[in-house]
């Protein structure tokens, strides 16, 4: 069995089929394993991610169990700050993203308390598309041009050297509002980071590609 592609996906799929007696060969056009959750230690002693970090959420128990067996795990609840450049007052405001009630208290001098002051304040923001074609529809939506213009605009462009509108609908849909303090960016029930790195080595993920009958190149 050939398959393409040495990340998470290709591993679990080389390992099922190499537990069922299969012969298996998986191949990879970058020179390493782990697809983009690929690390490695740099000679400073820090581990590196290569294509950006990554983190392991799910609400599945199954999948939980499944994962457990081949890497001892940190806890990680994943926070994201973003700063803002407050020109008016020539300040930069420091605000937890997904956006949330102190994110908005903090970016608009509001004293909101609770979720239902919070769904009032984005019902009034919000501006309506029955079918979003873009990124940009899919925001202004569902947080309105302010935030919108605060949060969001600016960080496609960064990220990804694209504005909303250049993006799928499907890109800043996936990214959460709440409507209350949480400030995780994931509420799943298991969220946590292997201990062992993403890159095969002792305790790295990639172990579940690890079998007799399965090699990778």
């Amino acid at each position: 069995m050939l398959v393409v592609g040495a990340g998470l996906s290709g591993a679990v799929v080389a390992r099922e089929n190499a537990l069922q007696g299969k012969k298996v060969l998986v191949i990879d056009k970058r020179d390493h394993t782990a697809g983009n959750c690929y690390d490695f230690i740099h000679s400073s002693g820090f581990r590196v991610a290569e294509y950006g970090p990554h983190f392991f959420h799910t609400n599945s128990a199954r999948v939980q169990e499944y994962v457990q067996r081949f890497s001892e795990w940190t806890p990680w609840e994943h926070r994201v700050t973003a700063r803002i450049q407050d020109a008016a007052a020539g300040v930069d405001v420091h605000v937890p993203v997904p956006a949330n009630i102190t994110t908005v208290n903090r970016l608009f001098g509001l004293s909101i308390t609770n979720e239902a002051e919070m769904d009032a304040w984005l019902a009034k923001e919000q501006i309506p598309c029955a079918a979003p074609k873009d990124s940009r529809d899919v925001a202004l939506s569902r947080v309105g041009q302010r935030l919108y213009d605060l949060l969001f605009k600016g960080y496609t462009r960064k990220q990804w050297d694209k504005w909303p509108e250049e993006l799928d609908a499907s890109v800043l849909a996936r990214i959460p509002v709440r409507n209350n303090f949480d400030d995780r960016y994931f509420t799943d029930t298991f969220q946590v980071r292997t201990s062992g790195g993403h890159d095969g080595g002792r305790g790295g993920r990639q172990a579940a590609c690890r079998r007799p009958s399965c090699r990778a190149q």
